[in-house]
Formats: C-alpha cells, sequence, structure tokens
C-alpha cells in the first residue's frame, strides 16, 4: 500500500517529463524552420541579384553582327602544350662588342668595281691648293704571313686615315717588305718553335693643304706627324689595328703590334692648274672657220678636178677623133 503512491509519483514526472520534452523539441523544430527561412530569404536576394547582373550583362553584350550558319572550321580537341617549333639553339649571328669602324667599308675615295652613275664633268678637277705629301714607314711584328694582302692593305690605310684625322682617299699603300721570326712557346710541357714574321710596311699621305687646319705647310706635317707619333707611342695604333683587322678579316694582323714609325721628310707639289679664263674646253672660233673654209676649198677643187677628166678632156679626144676620120673621106 506504501508503495503505490511513489509509483504514482514517478508515473507523473515521467508524464511531466516527456510533455517538457515535446514541447523543447516542437521549440527546435520553430527555431529551424524560422532559421531555414532567413537563410532562404537570403539565397534568393542573392539570386535575384545575380541573376539581374547577369541580365544586364546579356542585354549589354550584343554581338556587332550576326555569326555565321556554321564555323568554318572544327576546333581542335586541347590546346597544344608546346610551340610549333623550337627556338634555335644560338643567334645567327653574334653582335660586335665594339662599334663599327672608324672608316666606313669601302672607305670614301676608294674606287668600286664598277661606277655607279656616269660623271658629271667632261674633264678631271684641277688641281687648285698645294699637296703636301711623305710617307710612313711602320715596323710590325707578329704577323703570321711575310706578304699583305689586300685585307691587310686596307686596315693599315684605315688606322693610318684614323690616327692622322684624314679621309681614307688621303692615304696610299706603297709596299712592304718582311723578315723572319723564331718564337719559342710552352705547351704542354714541350717547347715548340713558331714562326712568326716582322713587316716594314709603307704608306703615303698626299693631303691637299686647303683641306688642313692651317695653310702653313710647316705646321700641317707637324700636326700630322705628332698625332701618328703619339698613336703609336700609347699603343692606341695597336690597339685599333688589331680591331679593324679583325672587322675586315684581316687575320695576319690580328694580333700584330706595331713597335715604331718613321715618318720621312715632306714635299710640297705646287704645279697648280687652272682651268682656261673662258672656263670652255675645245676648239675657238677662229679655228673653226680655218676648218670650214679648208673644207669648202677641197670640195671645189676635187669638183673641179672631176669636170676637167670628166667633160674637157673626153671633149677634145672626140674633137681629134672626128678630124681623123675627116681627113681619110678626103683622101679616097
Amino acid at each position: 500500500v506504501a508503495v503505490s503512491p511513489i509509483v504514482d509519483q514517478l508515473l507523473s514526472l515521467q508524464q511531466f517529463l516527456n510533455m517538457n520534452l515535446s514541447i523543447l523539441s516542437l521549440l527546435f523544430a520553430v527555431l529551424a524552420c524560422v532559421s531555414m527561412v532567413h537563410a532562404s530569404e537570403d539565397l534568393l536576394s542573392n539570386l535575384l541579384d545575380a541573376g539581374s547582373k547577369e541580365l544586364e550583362l546579356l542585354t549589354a553584350a550584343v554581338p556587332s553582327v550576326e555569326p555565321t550558319a556554321e564555323p568554318t572550321a572544327e576546333p581542335s580537341a586541347l590546346p597544344t602544350l608546346s610551340p610549333s617549333s623550337l627556338a634555335s639553339s644560338a643567334p645567327t649571328f653574334k653582335p660586335s662588342a665594339s662599334p663599327t669602324l672608324f672608316m666606313p667599308t669601302p672607305a670614301p675615295g676608294d674606287p668600286t668595281n664598277r661606277p655607279t652613275s656616269r660623271p658629271t664633268t667632261s674633264a678631271p678637277t684641277y688641281q687648285t691648293s698645294p699637296i703636301l705629301s711623305f710617307t710612313s714607314n711602320f715596323t710590325l711584328s707578329g704577323s703570321t704571313s711575310p706578304t699583305m694582302n689586300s685585307a691587310d692593305q686596307l686596315t693599315l690605310r684605315n688606322v693610318t686615315a684614323w690616327a692622322m684625322q684624314v679621309t681614307i682617299n688621303t692615304v696610299t699603300f706603297v709596299g712592304s717588305t718582311s723578315v723572319a721570326e723564331n718564337r719559342r712557346m710552352l705547351r704542354n710541357g714541350m717547347s715548340l718553335f713558331t714562326t712568326k714574321w716582322k713587316l716594314f710596311a709603307t704608306t703615303r699621305l698626299d693631303l691637299p693643304v686647303s683641306a688642313g687646319d692651317t695653310t702653313n705647310t710647316t705646321l700641317l706635317y707637324i700636326q700630322k706627324t705628332t698625332l701618328l707619333n703619339n698613336a703609336v707611342a700609347t699603343n692606341q695604333f695597336t690597339t685599333q689595328l688589331q680591331k679593324v683587322a679583325a672587322q675586315l678579316g684581316a687575320d695576319s694582323l690580328a694580333t700584330t703590334d706595331v713597335e715604331g714609325v718613321d715618318n720621312s721628310a715632306a714635299t710640297v707639289d705646287n704645279d697648280l692648274q687652272y682651268p682656261p679664263s673662258d672656263g670652255k674646253d675645245g676648239l675657238s672660233d677662229g679655228a673653226i672657220a680655218g676648218i670650214v673654209i679648208g673644207v669648202v676649198v677641197f670640195v671645189a677643187l676635187v669638183a673641179a678636178g672631176i669636170y676637167y677628166f670628166v667633160y674637157v678632156r673626153n671633149g677634145a679626144k672626140s674633137h681629134e677623133a672626128f678630124q681623123s676620120n675627116s681627113d681619110v673621106e678626103i683622101s679616097l
């Protein structure tokens, strides 16, 4: 009898707890529904915003022209992963480390194989200025050839003109001689002897005095020889010679050293030649008139001779023949 009230209380407590749990579950379900509604509203607003933006882009991106009926070619399945051709392993040519020569090649004044156009003047130009001339004898050591070819000669002329600050057409290569040099060289522990050549090359400068900075020939000679001697003494001439030799393909001078230079005494050509005072070439008017008169007289003499032989002489022979025939008839 005493147990039953306790059981009743426990049962009522259980019912109360079950009812509270049902209420809490209902509350949780309501809260979940409310949160889902809010999330749906946010998602719907985002979708509406994105849809409006896409609609604006679609309305703005109107094609300028109508598309063709069909593509001209089918696209490839996948883009290529590598270029169509590989780059070359090295450039086609290596740029020079230094600027071009002081004098262009071919240098001004050097005649080409064939003239580009006819000369505009009918006769060569006249010498109107004294010409300063002297020779320069260079001593070049370490050449790989006993002779100097056209590339070597052009190289020496080029650098000589560069040192004296004149144009290359005023410098002429005169000639060269050589002497053998034996040099000892150690390679891989072995003693080798190589043959090099010492060259004695000569150039000549023919510079019009009007082309210089002064009209005094003595000062002009001192100026040009000083420039040349200083270039050789400071090894600038050797450096420029090796650089120009490499550019012009003068291999025998690529490792040549300039030991010294010796300049001859200067000569001045004062044989000036000026054009005639009237500035015209050819015969004078009197000579032309004399030639015309002589031709007319010669034609008249030829005509008179022809007339004499054709008409006068033949007529006399015909008259004599007629008289001889008449005498024969009278005698009969």
